[in-house]
This record gives C-alpha cells, sequence and structure tokens, in this order.
C-alpha cells in the first residue's frame, strides 16, 4: 500500500529515544510486508514479547497522525463490541423497546451501530458495572440483576468509551473492574477519565482478594505503571497497589470474588 504520510511524518520526527519510534517502525515494516494482526494485543505479543506491553499501539500511531485506514491495515483497532446486561432497553429502528433485562446476560453488540439502539439504563437503577472479563460480567448479570452491566471485552474502543460514559450518567455508582496489570489499568483510566462528572467511581483491586501468586511483571510492565502512579487518583492507587504486588492479578475466579464481595455487600 501506499505509504501513509502520517506514519512517514513520525517516523523521521520522533528521536531514537523516543519510546514510539519502535511501534512506528514495527507497523510500517509490517505495511511493507503486507502483515496484518489480530488486534492490537496481537501486534503487542508479534514485535514486544508481551500481549499487553503495547497494546495501545493503536493510540500512539493516531497519535502520531497516522490515518485509520492505516491502523484497519495493521489490524491494531481496538474492540468494537460492547456487552450489556440488567435493568436496560434498547429500541429497535422503529422505537420499539425491548428490555434486557431478562436475557442472560451481557448481550454482545456492535458498538458502532449501537447507538442506533439507543440504549438506556431503566430510571432508578443506582449501580453501574463496568467490566472487562466477560465470565465476571456474566456472573454479575446472574447474581446481581439490579446491577446495570456494560461489558467492554478488553481495550474498548472509543465509540465504546463513549456509550459507556453515556449510560453512566443515568446512575450513582459506576464500579470499574479490570484485571489487575498494566492492560487493566489502562482500561480503568480510559474509562474513569471518560466519566467526568460521575462523582462515585470504584475500581476494584482484584489483586485485594485472595488469589494465587503469578510471575513477576516484565520491565515494560513496571515502566508502565510506574508513569500511571505518578498520574492522579483513582488510578494510581490503582497502579501502585499493582506494582507493589509485583505480578498481575487475572485470573477469572478471582476478578467474579472480587465484585461479588463488593456488590453482596
Amino acid at each position: 500500500m501506499a505509504i501513509d504520510p502520517g506514519l512517514a511524518q513520525a517516523l523521521t520526527s520522533n528521536p531514537s529515544a523516543n519510546a514510539r519510534l519502535a511501534v512506528l517502525v514495527h507497523a510500517a515494516e509490517d505495511l511493507a510486508d503486507g502483515i496484518t494482526h489480530d488486534g492490537p494485543r496481537a501486534f503487542s505479543q508479534a514485535h514486544f514479547d508481551g500481549t499487553k506491553d503495547r497494546e495501545d499501539a493503536a493510540d500512539i500511531l493516531a497519535a502520531c497522525g497516522v490515518q485509520q485506514s492505516t491502523l484497519l491495515a495493521l489490524g491494531v483497532l481496538r474492540s468494537p463490541y460492547l456487552g450489556l446486561g440488567g435493568p436496560m432497553v434498547v429500541q429497535d429502528p422503529n422505537g420499539q423497546e425491548f428490555s434486557l433485562a431478562g436475557l442472560a446476560g451481557p448481550v454482545r453488540f456492535r458498538a458502532t451501530g449501537l447507538s442506533l439502539l439507543a440504549p438506556a439504563i431503566v430510571g432508578g437503577t443506582p449501580t453501574m458495572a463496568v467490566i472487562e472479563n466477560l465470565q465476571a460480567a456474566e456472573a454479575v448479570c446472574d447474581r446481581f440483576p439490579e446491577v446495570a452491566v456494560t461489558w467492554c471485552a478488553g481495550q474498548p474502543a472509543e465509540v465504546v468509551v463513549g456509550l459507556i460514559a453515556k449510560l453512566a450518567a443515568g446512575v450513582e455508582h459506576v464500579i470499574v473492574a479490570t484485571d489487575a496489570d498494566l492492560g487493566g489499568v489502562r482500561i480503568a483510566n480510559r474509562i474513569v477519565t471518560a466519566l467526568t462528572g460521575q462523582p462515585d467511581v470504584l475500581i476494584v483491586d482484584a489483586g485485594a482478594h485472595a488469589h494465587p501468586a503469578r510471575s513477576p511483571f516484565g520491565r515494560a510492565s513496571i515502566d508502565g505503571l510506574t508513569a500511571l502512579a505518578e498520574g492522579p487518583d483513582p488510578i494510581a492507587r490503582f497502579a501502585g497497589a499493582c506494582l507493589d504486588r509485583g505480578y498481575p492479578v487475572e485470573q477469572e475466579a478471582t476478578i467474579r470474588a472480587a465484585l461479588n464481595a463488593i456488590l453482596g455487600s
């Protein structure tokens, strides 16, 4: 394909010491070789020896002026899906409302078309949970039917973040549950940053609950968490807790248990 002018400019303007340069170089090489990845984590695994070390590659490339068509060609755009469950309704094209409360959620929607369905949380619902892990989201839908659930399936696309923020405007409390590692902190940061004006946001730290220890973080995770720990709360506290443990907590059972403990109380 023809060279992306934004990518070409970024390759020549970023100094060798800039951490973004490696992402730019690998992206240019993949485009030249016609390689398409199965998502941002696949790109990270291929070039940085870990699925989460550079799962923010699409954000880095976009910030450097790389075109969306190039991100699509590389296969690094974030997941465009959003799962919804609990006391929520959606509308069909004729304006007829359908309740999701009676379905075994979360129900997965393609986010690029979901805005046309006008999803909304039933009035009077006090709490919405934003959950990265599918099995944890299913468990909350089953055990706590009064909680509105959004499942973001890993790193959320910008349209997904916008929909979550819009839904959050209708509740009093938002609970964010992700893996307790660099990828999870980045997801929580994207969600929390979008929830401007939301007075009560709780980030669930799965590592604060019983779990088996894992292999320690690599250097890339330590550096990424350290940077996030120097920012504003509550993300800084979450990142700091991950650094203090020194290893990831991402088991589905642990996240389910953490949510059960918080929602059950």
